[in-house]
This record gives C-alpha cells, sequence and structure tokens, in this order.
C-alpha cells in the first residue's frame, strides 16, 4: 500500500481538476477559471502532476519550520 500523503482541501480541489483536465473533460482556460488561476500556472501544474504525482501538488514548505519564527536564540 502507499503512503499517506496529508493535503488541504484546495490540494484536493485541484487534483480533480487536473484529473478532468488529463481526461479532456475540460480544457485549460476552464481549469484556470476554476481553480484562479492563469492558463500557464495550470500548464505547471500539470507538469508537475504528471511527473511527480499528487505529492507534486502539496506545498513544499508544508511541516517544516515556519521562515517568520523567532529563533530561541534571539529571545532575550
Amino acid at each position: 500500500m502507499g503512503e499517506l500523503i496529508r493535503m488541504s482541501k484546495k490540494e484536493m480541489v485541484r487534483i480533480s481538476v487536473l484529473e478532468r483536465l488529463k481526461t479532456g473533460e475540460i480544457q485549460h482556460r476552464h481549469a484556470s477559471q476554476l481553480l484562479g488561476v492563469s492558463k500557464r500556472q495550470i500548464q505547471r501544474l500539470k507538469k508537475k502532476y504528471k511527473i511527480e504525482g499528487a505529492e507534486g501538488l502539496v506545498h513544499k514548505g508544508r511541516g517544516g519550520p515556519s521562515n517568520r519564527q523567532i529563533k530561541p536564540e534571539n529571545i532575550a
């Protein structure tokens, strides 16, 4: 069995739209309207999804420390 992937609702919607795009049910223009991104971004997402699958659509910063956190050594 495969590894579990934690995804937000937004990322799950992206997968369903990209699957519809993949099967030819919708066109790039309609997919971009559904997700609220540009047609160029749809091309990028489609390529990433084709190469990496669902994992490619998950935000890369998930699970890591925030870039905005205060480091312990800076707290006085």
